[in-house]
């Protein structure tokens, strides 16, 4: 019954984010409802992570693997240890939280905001869970999509300001830890051929997660964009 579950609660955000495509913009209740309902669910069922997590098991549970490119050892490969669990279960209980707080105000274009709240929700459910370098990368780059879109649309009077230098900062980072990744798959390759040079096992890789966790909290990068996306216009 839980074979999936993991998987499910990383992509159901992307999926009620689908479901509000089709409905028009004008119907901004209906955004709100959909959002809120989903946001709920979403926790509900995160919360089965927690009642299932076995605490005396070490190793990764609710493993979930689907091949993407076997050749190149990727795969949509992601798995749960004690950390992760409770860094899932606050981003799922946090999401219809926002989306609560913001009901009563009159934001404009209220459908992109509630897209981009569901897919920075898979972004970071996505980074927390992956088990595969290349699909952490790939989570990574969502969560920094909507975050623009949130600060430079719906920010407070420096948006602009905040958004751009939110991008520089996160791109240039980005495609460091892009090179960074691409090394490390070759380093791993070349030790272990026999082996998915993508899994998060290898040499290095812990080493290079700290690294990006240290430059981020001594950057200036992201003071001024998340004081500037302080409330919803």
């Amino acid at each position: 019954m839980d074979q999936h579950l993991l998987l499910f609660v990383t992509l159901a955000p992307t999926i009620f984010a689908i479901m509000l495509l089709p409905i028009p913009k004008q119907m901004k209740r209906v955004h709100r409802v959909v959002t809120l309902i989903g946001s709920i669910a979403i926790f509900a069922v995160s919360t089965r992570l927690w009642t299932a997590f076995n605490p005396d098991n070490p190793g990764f549970q609710f493993v979930d693997r689907i091949p993407w490119i076997p050749q190149f050892g990727i795969s949509l490969h992601v798995g749960l240890d004690g950390i992760s669990l409770f860094l899932v279960l606050l981003t799922t209980l946090l999401l219809p939280i926002v989306v609560l707080a913001a009901w009563s105000f009159d934001i404009e274009h209220i459908k992109g905001l509630h897209i981009s709240f569901l897919l920075l929700t898979t972004g970071l459910i996505g980074t927390f869970v992956s088990l595969d370098l290349f699909f952490f990368y790939v989570f990574w780059e969502i969560t920094l999509i909507p975050m623009y879109f949130i600060i430079g649309v719906w920010g407070g009077p420096r948006r602009i300001y905040a958004a751009v230098k939110f991008f520089i900062f996160t791109m240039v980072g980005s495609v460091l830890m892009l090179v960074a990744i691409l090394y490390l798959a070759w380093f791993n390759h070349k030790l272990t051929p026999a082996l998915g040079q993508w899994w998060m096992d290898g040499p290095g890789t812990a080493r290079l997660r700290r690294l990006r966790a240290r430059l981020r909290h001594q950057g200036t990068d992201l003071p001024v964009p998340h004081l500037a996306a302080r409330r919803p216009r």
